[in-house]
């Protein structure tokens, strides 16, 4: 009901076309914009801070969804005091996108977001990322993604978030003040899933695992993808309560 709700401010809501050729949708309320429906943008696209219409400012906050889907863009470079918080659901999927730095203000990144974007090879978010949320099947099936960068601030890595990655992926986790995230025996990523201590992901090169006894649960497709995986022990006071699909 909320999405529908908010389509419907979107497609009502005043459109400007910018010099550089992006469509933004502005709330006059906030005076905030967001990139808006640029299916055709191609090569090269820049993201500026801010927009101007009637002589008022509108800070970009978001890039609503489907903003690229399907578009053949090949990066995105944002303004160095870039103000984004958002990036919606569906946002880039199935483009062409090769390369992205995530903005610093980003707070949560959508469902599908990066979905079969099949060029893309490399994610990074800054040092000081404020990243709060990274929604189901964001960077799934990005097949030649090489690099992704996260900080460990990360409250919530959805399920599937980095569903049918490959083996050769290498995944850094950046350390912050608050440190939600951090890889264990350089095997896995743990952290929360329902407030309980989780494994997230495994790397996918994984031959041999031993789960620590202050899990409690495995989240959804956490091994997936471990072709290589032989062996999984336990330890006797393991604290197991589930293991997800």
């Amino acid at each position: 009901k909320y999405h529908k709700l908010n389509m419907v401010k979107l497609l009502t809501c005043k459109k400007i076309l910018h010099k550089n050729g992006l469509t933004f949708a502005l709330n006059k309320k906030t005076k905030t914009a967001g990139v808006f429906r640029n299916i055709y943008a191609k090569g090269d696209v820049l993201i500026p801070r801010s927009v101007k219409y009637k002589n008022q400012k509108y800070i970009v906050t978001a890039i609503h969804e489907k903003s690229f889907q399907k578009s053949k863009i090949k990066s995105v470079i944002f303004d160095k005091k870039s103000q984004l918080k958002v990036i919606e659901e569906n946002a880039f999927y199935e483009s062409f996108i090769e390369t992205i730095i995530i903005p610093p203000h980003v707070s949560k990144i959508g469902q599908n977001a990066f979905a079969y974007c099949q060029n893309l090879r490399s994610v990074l978010f800054t040092e000081h990322s404020e990243i709060k949320s990274i929604d189901k099947y964001a960077f799934s099936n990005s097949s030649i993604l090489e690099n992704i960068s996260i900080p460990s601030c990360v409250r919530e890595l959805k399920e599937g978030w980095f569903y049918d990655s490959h083996d050769k992926l290498k995944i850094t986790i950046i350390p912050t003040k608050n440190r939600l995230i951090s890889y264990y025996d350089d095997a896995f990523i743990i952290g929360k899933y329902e407030n309980l201590n989780a494994i997230l992901f495994a790397r996918r090169n994984i031959k041999v695992v031993s789960i620590p006894s202050f899990i409690q649960i495995i989240a959804p497709y956490a091994f997936y993808k471990c072709t290589k995986l032989t062996k999984i022990a336990f330890s006797k006071n393991s604290s197991l309560i589930r293991i997800c699909k």
